[in-house]
């Protein structure tokens, strides 16, 4: 059963042990003493609960950015994983920061990375945090990522680089930025696409219409390839499969 997702009213009683409820319970009212009190007898933080969630994920959906920076000062590791299930092969690791990318929880993402959360944290679908801001258009997610030192070359499961990913989103503001910081262009993901490709499909499908935002980035993004040695019409992911 995969995580679920988490709503405003879900008890901590739902998912934990009573001594961490109780632990909780304190986080969430503030009260450092008491919460240090109960973890010095041996209640940890990184556990976890029913779904295989834990009380850092359930503290960052249930409460506000103050509980959540508490328990980071108490201790927690803002990268300690969930455990989602996807799929009948098993459950998979998810980490808080790329959980929360994307969503409305900005705040959030800032005090986890104040914490030295990895910015390249990854969801439970290998997806990067970076990626889950892209796709949701979250600008602020994105520079906040990128002070961090976000890794402009770490890849999805489809070996999608951050400027190829943002190329086959439609995402060309962002394709742009990312190859202007110095992230790979050229690397294919495995179906052989780069984002010359996604440039050029885009452009023949028609998905890109002149005089908007978007065909304006993406031509730049094309100016920019073409200065960068890269030839139009590209080689086909096809070919580019063949090729290697």
């Amino acid at each position: 059963m995969a995580m679920p997702t988490l709503a405003q009213g879900m008890k901590a009683e739902q998912f934990f042990e009573p001594s961490h409820v109780i632990l909780l319970n304190a986080i969430k009212a503030g009260d450092k003493q008491a919460a240090q009190a109960i973890i010095d007898t041996g209640v940890a933080l990184d556990v976890h609960g029913e779904h295989g969630i834990t009380p850092l994920f359930w503290l960052a959906m249930e409460t506000n950015k103050k509980s959540l920076r508490l328990a980071l000062d108490l201790g927690a590791d803002p990268d300690f994983p969930a455990y989602v299930t996807l799929d009948r092969n098993g459950s998979t690791e998810e980490q808080l920061l790329s959980a929360l990318a994307g969503s409305d929880k900005t705040e959030m993402m800032q005090v986890l990375l104040e914490y030295n959360a990895s910015p390249n944290a990854v969801d439970a679908s290998l997806e990067p945090a970076l990626f889950n801001a892209v796709a949701n258009d979250k600008d602020e997610q994105v520079n906040l990522l990128l002070a961090h030192g976000v890794d402009l070359n770490a890849t999805d499961a489809m070996n999608n680089s951050a400027a190829n990913y943002s190329a086959l989103m439609l995402k060309y503001k962002y394709a742009l930025l990312f190859i202007t910081k110095g992230g790979d262009f050229s690397a294919p993901s495995t179906t052989g696409g780069t984002v010359a490709n996604s440039i050029e499909r885009d452009l023949r499908k028609k998905l890109l219409r002149p005089g908007t935002s978007n065909y304006d980035y993406a031509m730049k993004v094309k100016e920019l390839l073409i200065e960068k040695g890269v030839s139009f019409p590209p080689p086909s992911p096809k070919e580019v499969r063949a090729a290697n």
